[in-house]
């Protein structure tokens, strides 16, 4: 299937233990912390002695930095009852206050929904088959050990009971969150955040000492101001805090303007804030900073409120239409725009000023124009339906998740005005949202939209076929062909002939995967027939290769050859290195099941070789899964090492349950005939697991399957059976990250393996560099060994870069020492 071949952003931070000094000084870095201590030290003891805390006030108060500055001191130890180094304890306890502190900005976020899958992001709880989110991050806290911070969650109260939940279910865990109201739930500590205190008086010594005061000078002096104080300066400064209510936002944005302004008449400016509670005052300042700006730097301004999170140079020029290098600097000078922790070219608003701008925004009738350029940046990075970019993974993925909040507010924006665009640009969004693990927000988002009233019906089968591949790659394979079945019967009704190419290929692939192939087979024909008749090589080539599976899977060898020769055949013509890939990855299975273990290895470490130069991606991940079977199939040890060590990587990226259980699968047998038979039985046990989860229990190799019972009589039906149960309970992601230890540390092969520098060579690899040190060119090297120019040229190219060399001559000499060393000359 074209999606299967295959948020607002949350930010995740891990908080560190270095230590920063608190002096009031212009040189203290702007995330240190001002007149705050107490309120720090009375935070760390009431989550240690509760353990679900809420800090709670106005926007400006200050919220997310003094959450931020507790999970610091977390992380460095203080939050432990006896003052000790995290960590520390009797043997089996975990004392509260111990282990790291991970935080959560959940600010872009305004779906409860949403808030397990980012935890889960951020605390590395790989996706499960079949498991939602929430059960995920409950069963993954309940081993975790640590402060949780979440912050900004007054716009997701709903997720109060769940947080309660999470609390009750991990003892490990403390929980610590930022809202302007309670959640309201059993359990959960309030502590309401109160404005800085203000000076007791205007005397210097009471201006600098009261944490208003001390906050002002510190921006003030950050941005060159006022290293010497005047009696005058410290009425004004005095009058300042006054006047924006101990706010520390508006302290700050006000000190920004001693840039340009002398305290007193920054204080006359400010006139007298509408309330007692200081939020009138932070409005003052605000509305006055933006007055203030000129004109063009006003908009610009203006225009940044409809991004929620973060931006980057790019979007921000997008926003406004010309460089914005300049005007950022000049709104970050003024504490409009901050930097982002951590980064030197992202930047974004905090939450009460974006708050303040959208609606300044909206006053002014200009958001249309705005989310008109955010939704065309977004469209610019979503790929067409009928491309294989994506497939590439890395870059494109890359570029998506650093602008995954912009992408969130364009789908909200679609959603509410197109639903039509909405539809479509989700449907293109399928593969982003399974290779990132937010597949369940774009389920959560296409069940909100297929319920739209009135919803049109091509809108629908879009959505229909979000909701077809997200719920097989979530384990729902009956909802996911019932949802194929009703797109494909809106599309024949309704005469769209792309669209009803798209639902016959998704419907025959949701056959397929239920093994129901009398009614694939039809399906295929007729998809095959349909991309030749509109011009989709795409499309055309995907059909072939899902033909040749297809036949795989009927024991119909020889077919299947002939139909994934065909494939590869067009992707070469085509010049589309992901669909060549998916061809010759067939045909390594194929002639791997038919006995012809060379050719088998040949065709994957082609495909790999290639996949290298595509980058990372899915079907990277898919042949280099079956590079590593095929070698061991073969009995090659060597190679299957090497292969091993590749395909463990993008089979975490990728993030596919059949490249997983294929990879976990073949390590199994590897280990049975290196004589570790009780390691082979549990890795067994876990790929089983991961198949049964997906619905994939069919797709094991038979040759492997066949030597089951070999094993069950080696070991004894006790020993077998509770040596599968245990892989099938065992956690694959962090098994499949540490596989290549483990088989390594089995392994009895006494072959002779070369590593250069920057990676170990594969057997083909070894041929190549043999004929450089022995000078041959390319053309020499492919006649010779039976490959194209093209792939020894890319064989070169990898290998300067494991051995870490720029020149072929370097190469030659480097690999003529190399094989020396080896004995492999």
């Amino acid at each position: 299937m074209y999606a299967a071949s295959a948020t607002r952003r949350v930010h995740g931070l891990r908080v560190t233990g270095e230590d920063s000094i608190l002096e009031r000084q212009s040189e203290l870095p702007l995330e240190t912390i001002v007149g705050r201590d107490r309120e720090v030290e009375e935070v760390l003891e009431l989550v240690r002695a509760t353990r679900f805390v809420t800090i709670t006030g106005l926007g400006g108060t200050g919220k997310s930095r003094l959450a931020r500055e507790v999970a610091r001191r977390w992380q460095a130890g203080e939050g432990r009852a006896d003052g000790g180094p995290a960590g520390e304890g009797p043997a089996g306890e975990r004392p509260a206050g111990s282990g790291t502190a991970s935080v959560v900005d959940l600010s872009a976020i305004d779906n409860a929904d949403f808030v397990a899958p980012a935890i889960a992001q951020l605390l590395d709880l790989a996706d499960r088959p079949g498991q939602d989110p929430d059960t995920r991050v409950t069963r993954g806290l309940a081993s975790w050990t640590g402060l949780l911070v979440l912050d900004d969650v007054e716009e997701i109260r709903a997720i109060g009971p769940r947080v309660h939940d999470w609390v009750a279910a991990s003892p490990g865990v403390s929980i610590l969150l930022t809202s302007r109201v309670e959640l309201g739930v059993a359990g959960e500590q309030v502590y309401p955040l109160a404005p800085l205190a203000l000076p007791a008086s205007a005397r210097p010594e009471d201006v600098e000492t009261s944490p208003a005061g001390a906050l002002f000078l510190r921006e003030a002096r950050r941005h060159g101001a006022l290293r010497i104080l005047t009696e005058p300066d410290c009425r004004a400064i005095a009058e300042i805090c006054v006047r924006v209510g101990g706010m520390p936002l508006g302290v700050q944005l006000a000190a920004a303007r001693t840039q340009v302004l002398r305290p007193a008449t920054i204080a006359r400016r400010l006139g007298h804030p509408d309330t007692d509670d200081g939020a009138g005052g932070l409005d003052v300042v605000l509305g006055w900073t933006l007055d203030l700006l000129e004109p063009v730097d006003r908009s610009r301004l203006l225009g940044l409120a409809v991004v929620p999170g973060e931006f980057d140079l790019e979007l921000a020029g997008v926003l406004w239409g010309t460089d914005p290098v300049e005007s950022l600097a000049r709104l970050v000078r003024l504490s409009l725009v901050r930097t982002v922790p951590g980064s030197d070219e992202r930047w974004e608003l905090l939450v009460p000023v974006r708050a303040f701008l959208l609606h300044e925004l909206r006053q002014a009738g200009g958001e249309p124009r705005a989310m008109d350029a955010l939704v065309s940046f977004v469209a610019s990075l979503v790929p067409g339906l009928w491309t294989t970019s994506p497939l590439r993974f890395g870059p494109w993925v890359a570029r998506m998740r650093e602008h995954h909040d912009t992408l969130r507010a364009a789908l909200d924006w679609w959603t509410a005005t197109d639903v039509g665009t909405a539809a479509e640009m989700m449907d293109r969004l399928t593969r982003y949202w399974v290779w990132t693990g937010w597949s369940w927000e774009g389920r959560a988002r296409a069940l909100a939209l297929i319920d739209v009233p009135g919803l049109p019906d091509n809108a629908r089968i879009h959505t229909l076929l979000v909701l077809a591949v997200l719920d097989s790659y979530l384990s729902s394979l009956p909802m996911a062909l019932e949802r194929a079945q009703e797109a494909e019967r809106l599309a024949r009704a309704g005469g769209d002939r792309e669209l009803l190419l798209i639902t016959v290929i998704t419907l025959a692939t949701s056959h397929g995967v239920l093994d129901e192939f009398e009614a694939e087979w039809p399906l295929l024909q007729e998809g095959l027939a349909l991309a030749r008749e509109l011009g989709h090589p795409i499309a055309e080539i995907n059909v072939l290769n899902n033909i040749a599976l297809h036949l795989m899977e009927l024991d119909r060898l020889e077919e299947a050859e002939g139909w994934a020769a065909q494939a590869l055949e067009a992707g070469r013509r085509l010049g589309d290195e992901a669909s060549e890939i998916q061809a010759l990855y067939d045909l390594s299975e194929i002639a791997s099941l038919r006995g012809r273990h060379a050719e088998a290895m040949r065709h994957a470490d082609v495909g790999w070789v290639i996949s290298q130069q595509i980058g990372p991606g899915l079907v990277g991940a898919r042949i280099a899964a079956s590079r590593l079977e095929v070698a061991v199939a073969a009995g090659a040890v060597p190679e299957a090492l090497v292969a091993l060590d590749d395909a463990v990587p993008l089979a975490l990226l990728a993030r596919g349950w059949a490249e997983t259980a294929k990879v976990v699968d073949a390590c199994g047998w590897l280990l049975a005939d290196l004589g570790r038979p009780t390691e082979a039985v549990r890795l067994i046990g876990m790929a089983s697991a991961v198949r049964r989860a997906a619905n994939a229990e069919g797709d094991r190799d038979p040759r492997l399957t066949e030597r089951l019972p070999r094993l069950r009589q080696l070991l004894g039906n006790a020993t077998y059976d509770r040596l599968i149960a245990e892989g099938e309970r065992s956690d694959y992601a962090t098994t499949l990250d540490s596989l290549p230890v483990i088989v390594r540390a089995g392994a009895r092969a006494g072959t002779v393996r070369i590593r250069g520098p920057y990676g170990t060579l594969s057997t083909r690899e070894r041929e190549v560099l043999a004929m450089v040190a022995r000078g041959a060119t390319d053309p020499e090297i492919g006649a010779a060994l039976d490959i194209a120019t093209k792939t020894a040229s890319v064989h070169v190219a990898n290998l300067k870069r494991k051995v870490g060399v720029e020149t072929r001559i370097d190469l030659a000499l480097e690999g003529q020492r190399l094989l020396r060393e080896a004995g492999a000359g």
